[in-house]
């Protein structure tokens, strides 16, 4: 016991080189590691909540902030003049920030949240005599194009999220598994098909041959299976997580997909 504490008190505790670095970073491209999602989440929302605050702050007192003008520059000791900009790079950071958790549906949000602020603050400034109607007139019309269609696009976005990454069918209580999709083919209505080869929370492995996106065959997919009938091809969907926004990532995920779940004929 004392040679061993003493070997650990002595010595730094050694890093993990070579295959063992190798393998825990496939471990963790497989990972669900919710706490980060949740994290990516809730700072989005937190720049976007100040984005539309400060984007509203910008348009409301906008005929209320004294410009010193010279040289052929201007500047002002007023944070409303300076609040759009610093308000639409917190939309920008926010909308980057949402796309890790829920890729399209982040910036169609955004630009909601940024024409929704405009148009409160303008409508606001104009009820409290700041400005007159007419001089807020046409960029209140452009902006509330804006809004009508940045929300219908939030929600297209929004159900092929939910869609696309197969969330009804896990609040139905399929379990979620990372599977390998072979075998294009198409029935006679046009659908796609392809085999899913999958391990369940056992570690058995599953071949089910059933209808799948197309973009299955191309990035990691999971199998979402009922977990009393995991080969009941009737009942598993097909789900395709949100993939990461950086190119190593994203072959680091690949990777650990093949090593997860070897097929045959697979060069590892």
């Amino acid at each position: 016991m004392t040679s061993t504490l003493a070997r650990s008190a002595g010595h730094p505790r050694q890093q993990p080189t070579g295959l063992d670095a190798e393998d825990a970073a496939l471990a963790r491209a497989l990972a669900p590691r919710p706490e980060r999602r949740t994290a990516l989440a809730l700072a989005a929302v937190a720049l976007l909540a100040l984005g539309w605050w400060m984007l509203r702050l910008g348009a409301h007192e906008a005929s209320l902030v004294r410009w010193d003008c010279g040289g052929g520059s201007c500047a002002t000791n007023d944070f409303a003049g300076a609040a759009p900009s610093l308000g639409g790079m917190a939309v920008v950071l926010g909308a980057l920030l949402g796309a890790g958790v829920v890729r399209w549906v982040a910036p169609a949000a955004a630009l909601v949240v940024a024409t929704s602020a405009l148009l409160v603050g303008w409508r606001g400034a104009v009820a409290e005599g700041l400005v007159t109607a007419g001089a807020v007139r046409v960029p209140v019309i452009i902006d509330g194009v804006l809004l009508a269609l940045a929300t219908v696009a939030t929600v297209v976005a929004l159900v092929r999220h939910v869609r696309r990454v197969g969330t009804l069918a896990r609040l139905a209580g399929r379990r979620a598994a990372w599977a390998r999709v072979t075998g294009y083919d198409t029935d006679e209505q046009g659908r796609v098909l392809g085999t899913l080869h999958f391990d369940d929370a056992q570690g058995v492995r599953h071949t089910v041959r059933t209808v799948v996106p197309r973009q299955a065959f191309a990035v990691p997919a999971q199998a979402l299976y009922d977990p009393a009938r995991p080969d009941d091809a009737a009942r598993v969907r097909v789900g395709l997580p949100v993939q990461p926004l950086m190119a190593a990532a994203r072959q680091t995920r690949e990777r650990a997909l093949r090593v997860r779940v070897p097929l045959p004929g697979d060069d590892l």
